[in-house]
């Protein structure tokens, strides 16, 4: 449960480091984002999705 807090809590830190050093160019972005249709962002959606699991995994192994 830890880890999943400060997974959360980086995630945090990562989105305030770029809305705070690039906000104008974190806002055109959006925008970008906004204009792309929902078949592609959901395709994203899941590879990250995957890419996130993937990771995850790789790091508990190592662990072990």
């Amino acid at each position: 449960m830890l880890d999943f807090v400060m997974g959360i809590g980086f995630a945090f830190v990562i989105e305030g480091l770029l809305w705070g050093l690039f906000p104008h160019t974190i806002a055109k972005v959006i925008m970008q984002i906004s204009k792309t249709d929902e078949q592609t962002l959901r395709y994203i959606g899941v590879g990250s999705l995957a890419f996130g699991v993937g990771i995850i995994y790789f790091v508990q192994q190592a662990r072990i």
